[in-house]
């Protein structure tokens, strides 16, 4: 190792010299007295070495004299208070920590025991299970492209000021007030793991983005899109000569828009929340009442559960799967929306078993919206139709058909409050309000 030249002490244990490569370098005195051994050396203060400058001269100490004082601390606590703590490596080490705890409770689980692994920094009572770890890694992904963005990669150095861009940050992409509420939690879970491992001394509190329910909805799907919509996808399965792997993607789809449309409940994207036969209840028609047809939702977006009454304009979708799933010879499966045929894993994708469940409809929604000349470039999901419309959908239809029903009703019916249905889902004109009011005076 090359040694510095023009040295000269700059304070008591702190040393300034010259390196080959023509950089300043301090040599800071650390001696951990718990493990009894010095961990003194000459770092870089990354200041190249102007011969005769006085200014530069002074830099260099400046800089050497506040590296000092920031190694200083770390001194005994750390098993190296030279590293730089980077918040990207705390925050990936964070993640690994919480999926591996999440993996020991879906097994305690699996042997039908209670989890153990709390996640702590939330509320009491949750633990980490497979969902959380999915949302865990989902946000690591995009706070990789925030942590790039701060003044300081160093976690010792980064500010709850810094921290507070988020928001700004979060502008740049498509996500809803309260996602990037999430991310600013998980944020605040990282800087606790740091703070455990005297990293940092704050849990930072990140402000919350204003939340304009009105401009934050998405884009109303009226009468005449859901129509087309219908017509399309039912046209679709109809075709004559078509594999049959496909007419039952294609059939399987038209249902899910019917039963969507049709119940008001959230599209279902991740496991946790995919519908199931053992959810769908049929309470029979008495002498008094009609058939009531109900569908159970327990895990939408952790709130409570409710049960979504299903019109009838969903009952044949139910009958025509069942009767899909006859046919190919798999009795009734777990879930609503299941793989008909069998696919070999392959380079470029998993592979896929009879029965398994079919998470989403994305791309045949995206399809349909481009055929239909209804797609948008817009990236404001105020201004896109997407498949969270269709509960829009329904919830303006529950109002205008069966005005006496109440917000408060088709709320509890949904799993929503009055506020938000207001706010966000009921596209309401002046025009049928009024006739309304004038059918209730007369």
């Amino acid at each position: 190792m090359s040694y510095p030249t023009n040295i000269e002490e700059v304070d008591k244990g702190i040393k300034l010299g010259v390196k080959p490569n023509g950089m300043w370098y301090a040599y800071i005195y650390a001696y951990d007295p718990l493990q009894k051994k010095d961990k003194s050396r000459w770092v870089s203060t990354k200041i190249k070495y102007e011969d005769g400058r006085k200014a530069n001269r002074n830099k260099a100490r400046r800089v050497a004299l506040q590296m000092a004082e920031e190694i200083a601390p770390k001194i005994g606590i750390t098993a190296d208070p030279f590293k730089i703590h980077n918040v990207a490596d705390i925050a990936k080490e964070w993640k690994d920590l919480v999926c591996g705890l999440a993996d020991k409770n879906e097994k305690l689980v699996a042997a039908n025991k209670a989890p153990i692994h709390e996640v702590y920094g939330g509320k009491e009572g949750k633990y980490w299970n497979k969902s959380k770890k999915e949302q865990v890694i989902r946000f690591h992904n995009y706070l990789e492209g925030f942590w790039t963005t701060l003044p300081e990669q160093d976690i010792t150095k980064i500010r709850n000021k810094d921290l507070n861009t988020l928001r700004d940050w979060a502008k740049k992409h498509d996500w809803s007030p309260s996602h990037v509420g999430k991310m600013g939690t998980q944020i605040r879970k990282i800087w606790l793991y740091a703070e455990s491992k005297d990293l940092v001394d704050f849990a930072p509190r990140i402000k919350a983005p204003a939340v304009n329910a009105k401009q934050a909805s998405r884009r109303f799907l009226t009468q005449e899109n859901f129509e087309m919509m219908f017509e399309y996808t039912r046209a679709r399965y109809q075709q004559p000569r078509i594999a049959l792997r496909m007419r039952d993607a294609y059939l399987q789809f038209h249902c899910w828009l019917l039963i969507c449309s049709n119940t008001g409940i959230r599209p279902p994207s991740r496991i946790k929340n995919a519908m199931r036969w053992e959810d769908y209840k049929v309470i029979p028609k008495t002498k008094d009442e009609d058939e009531i047809r109900l569908l159970h939702r327990a895990n939408e977006k952790e709130l409570e559960p409710y049960d979504a009454l299903i019109l009838p304009g969903a009952y044949e979708a139910f009958e025509m799967l069942e009767e899909l799933y006859k046919d190919r010879g798999m009795g009734k499966p777990e879930y609503l929306f299941a793989h008909t045929h069998e696919r070999k894993a392959g380079d470029a994708s998993a592979g896929i078993k009879k029965a398994d469940p079919i998470l989403t409809y994305r791309k045949q929604w995206e399809t349909m919206l481009i055929k239909l000349g209804l797609e948008t470039k817009s990236i404001k999901q105020s201004e896109r139709l997407a498949p969270y419309s269709m509960r829009g959908y329904f919830h303006t239809k529950m109002f205008d058909d069966y005005p006496t029903l109440g917000l408060e009703n088709i709320a509890r019916m949904t799993g929503t409050s009055e506020k938000m249905l207001r706010q966000s889902y009921i596209n309401v004109s002046t025009e049928k309000t009024a006739r309304q009011l004038a059918s209730l005076v007369k």
